[in-house]
């Protein structure tokens, strides 16, 4: 039995080695499957992370869709406005050129109205004389001033050995 003692020593050695390195690789084996939880755990975060990521990524698009639309609705609209604004310039500016042109119209038959109402002072005036002759032939001469700028109209009786008219 001594002689086997050294061997059962030896073998128990072994086999207490064996029980303890087993103990180790279990203790081990635990923490690898708590770290292969936790990894499986953080990539099922992360898949979870990433379907609500492209959810997100998917409104988002769409919400830029919806807005590239309004937007160019919007600038058509600023496109028509600018259009309509220098139609109106135009518009205006023919207004203007119509109104400018109508006080120059007016300003002329004004004109023209004034002289029509000298010319028709005068026409009284010789036909007042014409009158005033035929009545009193043998009475003078009578002699007429005619203001064109304020339509007056002064008749002087003057013995002269002649008729004649002024204007």
């Amino acid at each position: 039995m001594h002689q086997h003692f050294p061997t059962v020593l030896c073998s128990f050695k072994q086999r207490f080695a064996t029980t303890h390195k087993l103990a180790e690789l279990e203790a081990r084996q635990n923490e690898v499957a708590i770290k292969i939880s936790e990894a499986e755990n953080f990539n099922d975060e992360a898949r979870l992370k990433e379907v609500v990521l492209k959810e997100e990524i998917i409104r988002l698009k769409e919400e830029i869709k919806v807005c590239e639309a309004t937007l160019s609705s919007l600038d058509e609209g600023k496109n028509k406005c600018i259009a309509e604004t220098i139609r109106y310039k135009k518009e205006l500016e023919n207004v203007r050129k119509n109104k400018s042109q109508m006080v120059e119209d007016q300003r002329k038959v004004e004109q023209e109205l004034l002289q029509m109402a000298y010319k028709w002072s005068v026409l009284c005036s010789e036909y007042e004389l014409d009158r005033m002759a035929a009545r009193n032939p043998s009475g003078g001469f009578l002699f007429f001033i005619v203001n064109k700028t304020s339509n007056y109209t002064i008749m002087l009786r003057l013995p002269t050995f002649s008729r004649s008219l002024v204007s």
